[in-house]
């Protein structure tokens, strides 16, 4: 069961990896937030694109913490509930540098 650690350890990493790299090739202001109707209504700093791994870091930090008091069932939920959560903050991370970079 340490793999799942692992894997979730790795995951955050990465985000942050893909973030910095993200950062090193954009422009220094970006579409920071988007109406209704897809159209940009605000514009602010690359640096705002850091809130993506840092809050996945975050909440994966408390689901391993989470894991590690539990038992071995409950644990394995916990594990495979911050996997997901990690990868669905990058995902949104992901999508959200995508369609800044091509503003």
């Amino acid at each position: 069961m340490k793999y799942l650690y692992r894997i979730t350890v790795i995951l955050i990493v990465f985000g942050f990896i893909g973030t910095a790299v993200f950062l090193m090739l954009a422009p220094d202001i970006m579409p920071a937030h988007y109406n209704s109707a897809g159209v940009v209504d605000r514009m602010g700093s690359k640096y705002e694109y850091i809130l993506f791994p840092v809050i996945s870091a975050g909440m994966g930090g408390i689901f391993l913490l989470l894991a590690k008091q539990t038992r071995a069932l409950t644990e394995k939920i916990f594990l495979a509930t911050a996997i997901g959560e990690v990868l669905l903050f990058h995902g949104i991370g992901v999508s959200a540098m995508w369609a800044a970079i091509h503003y």
